[in-house]
C-alpha cells in the first residue's frame, strides 16, 4: 500500500492508502529510508574512491565482509539518534553500493506510521 498525492496535495484516486480510517490498528505500515552518508572531503559517498567508480554493486549489499561497511558508525549513531527522537527504527542495513544504507522504520496503524513514534 502507498500513499499517492495529487500535485495540490489531495488523496489521489489511486491511493489506497487514503481509504484507511488513521485510528485503524488492524494495518502495518513501513517505510523504507535509503541515503548515502556523504564525504565532504571527496565530494562523493562514504567509500567511493577519490578518482575513480567504486567496484560493481552486490558486494556491498548488507555489508558482506568488513571491508565493504563504509560509515557504520555515522549510521549507529543516527540509529540512536532516532531512537531518542522516539522514531521506530526496526533495523538498519546497507545496500547495493559503496556506501549506501537504509533504514527501515515500521508502525501498527496509520496514525503511528504517521507519526514515526511508539
Amino acid at each position: 500500500m502507498y500513499e499517492v498525492l495529487s500535485p495540490d496535495g489531495t488523496a489521489h484516486e489511486s491511493n489506497g492508502r487514503a481509504t484507511v480510517n488513521d485510528d485503524d490498528r488492524d494495518f502495518w505500515f513501513g517505510f523504507e529510508q535509503e541515503y548515502f552518508p556523504w564525504n565532504p572531503a571527496t565530494e562523493k559517498p562514504l567509500g567511493f574512491p577519490e578518482n575513480e567508480c567504486p567496484a560493481p554493486q552486490g558486494q556491498y549489499y548488507c555489508s558482506v565482509g568488513a571491508k565493504n561497511a563504509f560509515g557504520r558508525e555515522i549510521v549507529e549513531e543516527h540509529l540512536d539518534l532516532c531512537f531518542a527522537a522516539g522514531i521506530n527504527v526496526e533495523g538498519i542495513n546497507s545496500e547495493v553500493t559503496t556506501g549506501q544504507w537504509e533504514f527501515q522504520i515500521f508502525a501498527k496503524g496509520a496514525k503511528e506510521a504517521v507519526s514515526s513514534k511508539r
